[in-house]
């Protein structure tokens, strides 16, 4: 089983708040991750592009996360209303665009990234009216869906077959589609906030984790959990 983390930061989605102003010397852009992530590289490059095209007369400023508070849902808001201008939203956007979980589902993304992330941001998909619709009736643009890479899971007993993750209690993103998945799988999914992860995982609040690669290693999830496991 593969699972792709799209719009879920394989992917994530780069939005926009409809009130955004774009003629400001600078725009706040709110990370989900923290600095040096696969967001905070994507977002240095859009920096940089953003510097080059304006002549220097627009920067942006980088909020990685814990800048801007721990909640997803906070940034989100912040987005919504205009005190940050751009952000990115992963699978935890669906409590405020439930329309976004539909990249949450498994087994529905090519195994190439690139194939993928060209048909997220093509016209017959990113610029639909019912993708567009879905995000603008809540004060959000989407702008472009972005690739991080294959989700994996860590836990801290070996996975080999399905009914190793029977209750098994791993931490999914605050999503009801990534909840209602793993129960399907047999596990007990819980959502906790990716600042307050690793000491959980490290107390036993939860026994597994769900991430891309880069993740495990940043957050150093690989220190409180034994095995990784590719599904």
């Amino acid at each position: 089983m593969r699972l792709n983390r799209f719009i879920c930061a394989a992917t994530f989605g780069f939005l926009a708040a409809t009130t955004t102003t774009v003629n400001a010397d600078t725009w706040r852009f709110g990370l989900e991750e923290i600095e040096g992530s696969v967001q905070h590289s994507y977002a240095e490059r859009f920096k940089a592009l953003v510097k080059e095209k304006s002549d220097g007369e627009i920067d942006v400023q980088l909020l990685p996360y814990g800048k801007w508070g721990s909640s997803y849902s906070a940034l989100y808001d912040a987005i919504q209303g205009g005190a940050i201008q751009l952000g990115f939203g992963s699978g935890a956007l669906g409590g405020t665009v439930p329309e976004s979980q539909l990249l949450n589902l498994n087994y529905i993304m090519p195994s190439d990234q690139w194939v993928t992330a060209q048909g997220l941001n093509s016209d017959t998909f990113l610029k639909s009216k019912a993708w567009q619709e879905s995000f603008r009736k809540r004060s959000l643009v989407p702008l472009a869906e972005l690739p991080e890479g294959y989700q994996v899971w860590t836990t801290n007993k070996a996975i080999n077959t399905p009914d190793d993750i029977e209750n098994l209690g791993i931490r999914v993103m605050d999503n009801s589609l990534l909840r209602a998945t793993y129960k399907a799988y047999g596990a007990s999914p819980t959502s906790i906030a990716y600042g307050e992860l690793y000491s959980a995982l490290q107390q036993g609040q939860a026994e597994g984790n769900i991430q891309p690669v880069f993740a495990h290693e940043e957050m150093a999830f690989y220190e409180v959990q034994d095995y990784m496991i590719f599904a």
